[in-house]
């Protein structure tokens, strides 16, 4: 792999964005990461209907963060939680959970929904602010 990352965006489209869109690496100006757009996003940060990244954003995600319908993470946020740190709105199974209907894990939070929501808005804040670009000199 080269030293700024590899890519690969397939000719093949659904409402402009490609089928499959992979972007690994760092930007060498900025030093953040690339960001994968596509149906099947993988890359640091991806964003589409199956994302696959550190940080990953769509329906179906399998990261480190996601934060999606059904998400597979360690820190799992979503409809469908599945993760060490599991915040489901339907279910969440993990080691530590949250869920307004049902939660499976070592230790279950009993926080209220309002907490809970606010933590959900913070930590989506924290990441929009995380991708501005990043004055190099």
């Amino acid at each position: 792999m080269a030293k700024n990352g590899y890519e690969y965006r397939s000719k093949e489209e659904i409402n402009g964005w490609p089928l499959v869109h992979i972007n690994l690496g760092n930007n060498s100006l900025t030093g953040r990461p690339k960001v994968a757009r596509g149906v099947v996003a993988i890359g640091n940060v991806a964003y589409g209907v199956v994302s696959i990244g550190v940080a990953a954003f769509g329906i179906v995600t399998i990261a480190v963060f996601g934060l999606g319908l059904v998400s597979i993470a360690s820190l799992a946020v979503g409809i469908i939680a599945l993760g060490a740190v599991s915040l489901g709105y339907e279910y969440a199974l993990g080691a530590i959970v949250q869920s307004a209907n049902s939660a499976i894990g070592v230790i279950r939070l009993e926080i209220p929904l309002v907490v809970w929501v606010a933590l959900f808005t913070v930590s989506i804040a924290l990441i929009i602010l995380g991708q501005r670009k990043v004055r190099v000199g």
